[in-house]
């Protein structure tokens, strides 16, 4: 199940919540980034529907910027750019950026950007609009 809420200009997409911890979904991330490729044979995609209706929610479309926070192996991304967005897609795992870039070599309007999101003076200096996708863990 999927939770659409838009706050001050950011687009939050919950999937599947629950009350997963902050330092539990950094030592996720970590395992993610180690195991790159076998979590992007095994992570599910990004129904259309749920792109289509949170970029409608976002008032996003195409020829628009976002900054994708924690663009893992790069599947909501490329939903994302087949939309016409401009994308610039941070993701704080070497793997994981790596494979992103390497699945997406030349699909469109698209930055990498190797880090966290707290290491970016000013997400608002990167892009426009900023997509946060939240895959809670439990």
């Amino acid at each position: 199940m999927a939770e659409l809420t838009v706050r001050q200009d950011e687009l939050v997409v919950t999937i599947n919540p629950s009350a997963a911890n902050p330092s539990a979904a950094r030592r996720y991330g970590k395992v993610f980034d180690e195991m790159a490729v076998e979590y992007d044979r095994r992570r599910p995609t990004y129904p259309d529907e749920l792109v289509d209706q949170a970029c409608q929610v976002a008032g996003i479309g195409s020829g628009d910027h976002v900054l994708e926070v924690g663009c893992g192996s790069g599947q909501l991304t490329r939903g994302l750019v087949a939309r016409g967005l401009h994308v610039t897609a941070l993701e704080p795992g070497k793997n994981l950026i790596a494979l992103a870039r390497q699945n997406l070599e030349g699909a469109g309007e698209l930055e990498f950007v190797n880090a966290q999101l707290g290491c970016i003076a000013s997400p608002r200096a990167v892009s426009g609009r900023v997509l946060r996708v939240r895959v809670s863990l439990g």
